[in-house]
């Protein structure tokens, strides 16, 4: 497994590193302090598994590197990590595309966590985020109208996807056969016209579709 984090903290990335290997004994983290090293370590490896990205870089921010990262490595799951804790910064990081929002203050354990269930395939953001910006999206309509066209079991598919969950640990809990979880996936996906999980469950979160739970 390899990652790369996108900070000019030295400490902060030293102490990041340590924490990941606890992923498995096979991770290998890269490093680049900037836009531009970050473009670099991209264009030199192809088989990186998420990128961790610090919004606030030397010359071209983090938003801006975002959106390059999501239109040329668009199958690269980002999280952002960084100490703005504004619920609308975590929104338009999720809305630009990244895979999860977590806060330079969460314990160390909770970094592990979100890169798991980011590489699950699920969105993770920050628990104290997550009410005011679930709050945020409470009346939205466009969500509202979406989530009237799915029906409860597909809605609990969807809440499952959000969590990271594979098809065959859905399949579990709901009582369902895995062929039967694919085709609630495969319905989803084309009422919310997208193409993979990563896709429907930032979709879901954007809409407020899925109200990811506190502490997840």
């Amino acid at each position: 497994m390899k990652g790369l984090i996108v900070d000019d903290h030295q400490l902060f990335v030293a102490g990041m590193t340590h924490m990941l290997s606890q992923l498995g004994p096979d991770v290998e983290i890269m490093e680049a302090a900037d836009a531009e090293t970050c473009l670099q370590r991209l264009a030199e490896t192809r088989d990186l598994d998420f990128l961790l990205l610090d919004l606030q870089l030397p010359g071209l921010d983090g938003m801006a590197l975002l959106e390059i990262l999501r239109h040329r490595w668009s199958w690269i799951p980002v999280m952002v990590v960084t100490g703005n804790q504004d619920p609308q910064i975590a929104r338009r990081v999720i809305d630009a595309g990244a895979a999860g929002f977590l806060c330079k203050t969460s314990p160390p354990a909770e970094f592990v966590t979100a890169v798991r269930k980011v590489l699950a395939g699920g969105v993770y953001i920050s628990p104290e985020l997550l009410p005011l910006m679930n709050q945020g999206n409470a009346d939205g309509s466009s969500g509202q109208s979406l989530s009237s066209r799915f029906t409860s079991r597909q809605l609990e598919v969807l809440n499952l996807m959000a969590q990271g969950h594979p098809n065959k640990i859905i399949a579990s809990k709901l009582g369902l056969t895995e062929h039967t979880v694919k085709v609630h996936i495969s319905n989803i996906f084309h009422t919310m016209n997208v193409h993979n999980r990563t896709a429907c469950v930032k979709e879901a979160v954007r809409l407020g579709i899925v109200h990811m739970p506190v502490g997840e």
